[in-house]
């Protein structure tokens, strides 16, 4: 029995920690000592012991497997020994590889402690060591120079997937749930991820080099194996092949694809039958991006369509047939799967038959038997004429595909045949073709790489690496142990490259014979790798003649124009700079260029790289003189290169250095600085062409005022009268649009009384355009609080009369609100004082609006200042005075030569189309009323019909609102006043300041007023005054009957009692 600790991390959630072995052969996995259904192993083998790796991805069972059948050499017979055998299993139970050891006794076995890279065996009195090659999850993006792989971190369940560009060492790190496969190809990769809950299928996540999820697909199966072409990604599980077409951006080019987009879109059978011309049943692909077929199912031929039961392709052309899923497991189940290319899919299944696909449509070709074992790995040549397949025990033969009809294989000599069948290499556990050479592989037995050339090894080097890529007669491998081991922060040590045999000795010619004798070499072994290297090696050489010889038979029309570049330089040490930097070896050209004291070149070197970091910290080490322009030119595209990344205040910083204002400005609204952007319009010069856009900036955000100020700055015709007129910089028109679009009226009216008086010389036409946007922000406004009022939002129409300067209609609004309320007992007492106090604030700004329009107006140049204070002050209340006197005639029809009152002003007041009216007292009415009797009155009021709509005010009230601002505040202060007094118990005063309440009684409710001084009169024994209070209450005329009459018992109660 062993149990893993789990301090490294668990696998995955939820997985197995726990091994109980029986000797017997029996095995079951559990996850803790309660688990109900573990996995149960039968390993055939006498266990005797067993022990989990480091981080529990991996359990090692050792024991006796008897019964072996083996050869003898004297009788030719064949007997049966006992073989010590070490098996490998997966967390969940999932047999790995096994591998047989000499010797009788297998006593005990032990990981290593660090990477768990080796276990340790011991066998009789002898410790046997075997090199473990873990199956990372990992991958590599060949055209993109990506290394994709994943790692864990102890204590947490997700799965951190590092993508790390070997080219420039960028990394970035991506955490997934669930990882299974990592597979990749060209510019992109392929994550697998197990959904939730398990056994609900998986999910395809396509991302390119860079990290970024570009696609995903969810399906129901769990695959196996997964891996990639160019654009397909495929999936298998023990019996179904999934092939998905994913949607690859680079290859929408011409009108073939363009078309092939549209039927993808709109799913056109018609048309993909007229531009596909299928020939039978094999053009499947642009139809259908996602194939799915069974391993055992048949190939399609002329009596089986591809519809019919049996058929190896998909069924229907809307969807999927997941159905195949349901198939129980096949005898014989898939256990690799590799590529060709682009063309063709190549499936091993445990007996050692490898069927042919031909891809995208995943058709059906060929089946061949290639070994008895069960295959761990397979790998096709590029020509597709070589298949390697590698068994469970490590042994790797090679099987030729010859031409079946279908394929399109090359049919190989008799002494190549030969050299096929006779090939066979024994602890192998990678191999990788070559991309450009169909005769070269590369693979890795133990702990050495060996590459072969024509079926001819090379000498092995020493190493454990990961093979990456093999082209160009170099093998580039991976260290992923260490790789690993760094988690997320990689090195460039992790990489190795390993050139062939004719690339080292070419490399050894050319540094001791020379170019000459080299020449001979590369003609016998014509390769381009090579012709470059006798380039490369020449041009580091100076020796320009052979460099460009190289160049020209590479066809690199860049290094023969750079070479004729070198021929102009007389320097050798300037030229040797050059050739650095043109290798990439940047920081050597410069120190060349440095030490001899030109470090204008090392900052021109660095500015035509793009390296502008460098280029400043130089400009400022080397002392050079730089002129402003290239100065502000760094500065500026550092600034650019922090503005991508979103980093505002370094890059308004390098902006403001640079003095590109505009991006500046950019920085600042970016990162919302305001005050920023209000201190820049103060420094930009009149008439800047970045005003107009901090203007719609300010506009943007509601700061009005900014934007008004920046526009008006812009404009020269205002700054600068005498200038000639510009309607592109005259902006005056645009900052009054400004201020009504954010509803500040009383800035536009001031910006449109301003022009009006500085035109006034200028000419009756500027005047009369002035004069025409004036009426026009009126009519804007008229219609913005006629919304508002349409809409019930009264409250907010009165903020925007406050906002445009109309301080009088403002508060007319707002008292009629206040009169509504008090009406309908929908707001407290506190609020309507409130209100009112609001009123009372109203008019005193209205009267120092009066004021200061009428010391304008009074204003003249010629007079002292004492008489135009005076003026000034007199003009004033003159016009307040006025204001008042013409509201009131023209409310009350009073004609000012003969004083007559019209008799419809009775019918007006008794008409309720006064607000006051329904709330003056009997003294004022007796006042107001004179040409008509009470008895008329009552007579006419039965028949008035009732309002709809609450009463218009009229000017009569205005007048009376205008004269006591602070009534209507002072009425309800006192009947607050009068009840705090009367709950406190000072019940004297607030008696006092209860009678106080009839003068106001035009303001508050008559029935309120009495109601009030007869309970403060109860509470201080002051009968008289209460029985006065009640006699009012019980002669108030709008009573109705049930309160005339409670009115009436109360005081009865309160006198008899």
């Amino acid at each position: 029995m062993h149990w893993y600790h789990g301090d490294k991390g668990l696998v995955e959630p939820n997985c197995p920690t726990l091994a109980i072995c029986y000797d017997i052969g029996r095995c079951q996995l559990m996850r803790s000592q309660l688990d109900t259904d573990p996995i149960l192993l039968d390993t055939g083998i006498e266990i005797t012991c067993s022990a989990w790796n480091e981080n529990g991805s991996l359990l090692a069972i050792a024991g006796l497997q008897r019964g072996i059948a083996s050869s003898q050499s004297n009788s030719g017979k064949s007997a049966e020994r006992d073989v010590n055998v070490v098996q490998f299993y997966s967390a969940f139970g999932e047999h790995l590889r096994s591998i047989c050891l000499p010797g009788k006794n297998l006593a005990a076995c032990a990981w290593e402690g660090n990477g768990s890279l080796r276990l340790a065996l011991a066998v009789d009195s002898l410790i046997y060591f075997a090199n473990l090659r873990p199956d990372y999850r990992w991958a590599y993006c060949n055209t993109a120079n990506t290394v994709i792989y994943a790692f864990t971190r102890a204590g947490s369940q997700e799965t951190c997937v590092v993508f790390w560009n070997t080219k420039n060492n960028q990394t970035r790190v991506r955490s997934v749930f669930q990882l299974s496969h990592i597979c990749a190809a060209e510019d992109y990769a392929c994550l697998v991820c197990r959904n939730e809950p398990a056994g609900s299928g998986c999910t395809l996540t396509l991302c390119n080099a860079l990290g970024v999820s570009m696609d995903s697909k969810r399906i129901p199966m769990e695959p196996t194996h997964v891996l990639m072409t160019g654009q397909q990604v495929i999936a298998v599980n023990k019996g179904v092949i999934y092939a998905w077409q994913f949607f690859n951006p680079k290859h929408l080019t011409g009108m073939r694809s363009a078309l092939t987009n549209i039927r993808h879109r709109e799913g056109s059978e018609r048309l993909a039958k007229q531009l596909d011309k299928p020939q039978g049943n094999c053009s499947f692909a642009h139809r259908l991006p996602e194939l799915i077929c069974h391993v055992d199912l048949k190939p399609v031929t002329e009596t089986t369509t591809a519809n019919s039961e049996g058929s190896s392709l998909p069924t229907g052309t809307g969807c999927l047939d997941w159905s195949v899923l349901k198939k129980s497991t096949p005898k014989d189940p898939i256990c690799a799967i590799a590529v060709s290319g682009r063309r063709h899919l190549f499936v091993a299944r445990v007996s050692g038959q490898v069927q042919r696909y031909r891809l995208p449509d995943l058709w059906w070709e060929s089946s061949i038997q290639t070994i008895d074992t069960r295959p761990y790995r397979i790998q096709s040549i590029c020509s597709n004429s070589l298949l390697a397949i590698i068994d469970e025990s490590g042994i790797m033969t090679l099987q030729s595909l010859l031409d079946d009809g279908v394929s399109e294989s090359v049919v190989s000599p008799a002494n190549r045949e030969k050299q096929i069948s006779d090939f066979i290499r024994k602890d192998v556990w990678n191999v990788k073709f070559a991309d450009d050479q169909p005769d070269m592989f590369a693979i890795m037995e133990k702990t050495r790489m060996f590459i072969f050339d024509g079926f001819q090894a090379e000498p092995a080097v020493q190493t454990s690496c990961y093979i990456c890529s093999f082209n160009e007669l170099e093998v580039l491998g991976l260290l992923l142990d260490e790789l690993i081991a760094l988690a997320d922060q990689p090195s460039k040590d992790c990489l190795l490259r390993i050139p062939i045999k004719i690339f080292r000795e070419c490399e050894m010619m050319l540094e001791k014979e020379g170019p000459s004798k080299t020449l001979e070499l590369i003609e016998a072994n014509p390769h381009p790798r090579l012709r470059r290297l006798l380039a490369e090696k020449s041009l580091a050489k100076q020796d320009l003649d052979f460099a460009e010889l190289g160049f020209v038979y590479c066809q690199n029309y860049a290094g023969i124009q750079f070479v004729k570049r070198l021929r102009n330089i007389p320097s050798k040490l300037i030229r040797k700079a050059e050739i650095e930097s043109f290798f990439g070896n940047i920081d050597e050209a410069e120190q060349l260029l440095l030490n001899s004291d030109r470090s204008d070149l090392a900052i021109e070197l660095r500015r035509r790289l793009g390296h502008w970091f460098r280029v400043a910290q130089l400009t400022k080490e080397s002392g050079a003189l730089v002129k402003d322009a290239d100065l502000a030119e760094i500065w500026n595209v550092i600034g650019d290169h922090f503005a991508d990344q979103m980093l505002w205040d370094k890059a308004a910083s390098y902006y403001r250095q640079g003095g590109d204002l505009i991006k500046y400005a950019e920085c600042l609204y970016q990162k919302e600085d305001y005050n920023g952007l209000e201190r820049l319009v103060e420094e930009v010069p009149d008439g800047h062409v970045l005003l107009p856009e901090l203007a719609m900036r300010f506009a943007s955000i509601g700061l009005a005022q900014q934007a008004v100020y920046a526009l008006v700055k812009t404009s020269c015709n205002t700054l600068y009268p005498l200038c000639v007129r510009n309607p592109q910089c005259d902006r005056i028109k645009e900052a009054i649009d400004v201020c009504a679009e954010l509803n500040c009226w009383q800035m536009a009216l001031d910006l449109v009384n301003q022009q009006t008086g500085s035109k006034k010389g200028s000419g009756d036409a500027q005047t009369q355009q002035f004069q025409l946007q004036e009426q026009k922000i009126d009519r804007l406004l008229t219609q913005s609080v006629t919304r508002l009022l349409e809409q019930g939002h009264r409250i907010q129409a009165v903020e925007l009369y406050k906002r445009a300067g109309k301080l009088l209609s403002a508060a007319k609004l707002l008292f009629h609100e206040a009169q509504e309320l008090s009406r309908n007992g929908k707001a407290t007492v506190l609020q309507l004082k409130k209100m009112y106090v609001l009123i009372g604030l109203l008019i005193e700004q209205y009267y120092e609006q009066n004021k200061l329009h009428a010391s304008t107006k009074a204003k003249m140049s010629s007079c002292p200042e004492g008489v135009h204070q005076a003026s000034s002050a007199l003009a004033g209340l003159l016009l307040e005075e006025k204001e008042r006197t013409d509201t009131s005639n023209a409310n009350f029809g009073i004609h000012e030569s003969t004083g007559v009152v019209p008799p419809k002003l009775d019918e007006s007041i008794n008409g309720n189309d006064l607000v006051w009216d329904h709330s003056f007292g009997d003294r004022e009415r007796r006042t107001l009323i004179s040409t008509k009797g009470p008895d008329k009155d009552n007579a006419e009021a039965p028949h008035r019909q009732p309002q709809s709509t609450p009463p218009l005010h009229g000017n009569w009230e205005i007048s009376r609102l205008i004269d006591q601002p602070w009534r209507g505040a002072e009425a309800y202060h006192y009947l607050i006043l009068a009840q705090r007094q009367l709950y406190a118990g000072s019940l004297d005063q607030a008696l006092r300041t209860a009678q106080l309440l009839r003068d106001y009684e035009d303001i508050l409710e008559v029935k309120v007023i009495y109601s009030l001084i007869a309970t403060c009169a109860i509470a201080a024994r002051a009968f008289g005054t209460c029985s006065k209070a009640f006699i009012k209450l019980e002669s108030l005329t709008d009573l109705t009957l049930e309160e005339r009459t409670g009115y009436q018992q109360l005081a009865l109660n309160v006198f008899t009692l």
